[in-house]
């Protein structure tokens, strides 16, 4: 089936325009020869596209070689059907670039562009690939599974990944390009709905909720978590946190965002806290509430011998009463609050 190369690469491209791309033909194949790394579109004979990939030297021929071996992925039915129809694939290369993450975040981008339901890609493309569909992620795992049985093969996979690592300039590219990749809008908002979706289900809090339980319920691992908390607020981490927090403090903007923040998170708090109390019922159930857990703290102060208020009254059954909201008041405190009050006023006028 013959085929067509099309570029951007010439020096006379502009607006739009599509010129050959520069050729040497062996063994029926055309070679691309200026590039090392360069993006490509496949599309239909209308020019629509359908696959968006990124390669070198003849990657952009690989999938009608996988089409003529009866491959059955989107894509290779999408190109038979093609040539049924009596067309050919245009193949489009629209970057080239001798920087594979360049060549990755092109073709990312440019998959974000068509959009994944106009294409046949798998994933959303880059050096890291994501969003995988389901198809794509049951075939995967159960090649991983098979290939990761072989003890060979897996001490080859592993020599394979030193290799790699051990060259520096490889192991850099490769990190900026992950790092480029997990902290895009994209990946980020995604990251952040998934994560506040999965907390939101009733399984997920019942879990949590579960493993609360269990941890506060164990002497022994309440008391690890407080030793390995204790073991990292050392205070070189204590003092970093406090430069860092000094630095934020000194920019406007993230000082105005924290302040906005904060009264938002109160305002909230006080709304809620006012609808609440607008049933009778509740709020008397918050009132019972609170005089209980009053109580355990006097029980618990009177173990301990501590009964007595802020200012040294005992605080015996004839001196305390409790507030609308629950709360243990001392009424010599209280009395002697009026009588300055009215004191004041009184000088006052």
């Amino acid at each position: 089936m013959p085929s067509r190369a099309i570029c951007d690469t010439d020096p006379s491209y502009a607006c739009g325009e599509l010129q050959q791309l520069p050729r040497q033909c062996t063994m029926g194949f055309v070679l691309l020869v200026s590039v090392m790394y360069y993006v490509y579109v496949l599309s239909r004979p209308d020019g629509t596209p359908f696959y968006v990939g990124k390669g070198q030297k003849t990657r952009v021929h690989a999938h009608e070689k996988e089409a003529k071996r009866d491959c059955q992925c989107h894509k290779c039915r999408v190109i038979r059907k093609i040539w049924r129809e009596g067309g050919e694939v245009q193949k489009n290369i629209v970057f080239t670039t001798n920087d594979e993450a360049l060549a990755y975040d092109y073709e990312r981008e440019l998959i974000s562009q068509y959009g994944r339901k106009s294409l046949t890609n798998r994933c959303d493309g880059g050096m890291i690939p994501t969003n995988f569909d389901a198809d794509s992620l049951a075939r995967k795992s159960a090649s991983l599974k098979k290939t990761l049985s072989d003890p060979a093969i897996r001490a080859k996979r592993a020599d394979n990944m030193r290799r790699l690592m051990s060259n520096p300039e490889k192991k850099a590219r490769m990190m900026e390009a992950q790092k480029r990749s997990l902290n895009s809008p994209q990946s980020v908002e995604k990251r952040r709905a998934i994560a506040k979706a999965a907390a939101n289900t009733p399984a997920e809090k019942e879990r949590r909720r579960m493993s609360a339980t269990k941890q506060h319920s164990n002497p022994e691992m309440k008391e690890r978590h407080a030793n390995a908390v204790r073991a990292a607020m050392t205070p070189e981490w204590r003092e970093k946190q406090k430069r860092i927090l000094q630095e934020r403090n000194r920019n406007p903007t993230v000082r105005i965002r924290n302040q906005t923040i904060e009264e938002n998170r109160r305002a909230t708090l006080s709304a809620k806290a006012t609808e609440r109390y607008k049933d009778p019922a509740a709020r008397a159930n918050q009132s019972e509430h609170m005089k209980m857990v009053w109580e355990n703290r006097r029980q618990a102060k009177a173990q301990l011998g501590i009964n007595v208020c802020k200012h040294g009254h005992t605080m015996t059954e004839e001196n305390r009463y409790y507030s609308d909201r629950g709360l243990p008041k001392c009424k010599t405190c209280t009395l002697n609050y009026q009588a300055s009050y009215r004191a004041r006023k009184k000088a006052a006028k």
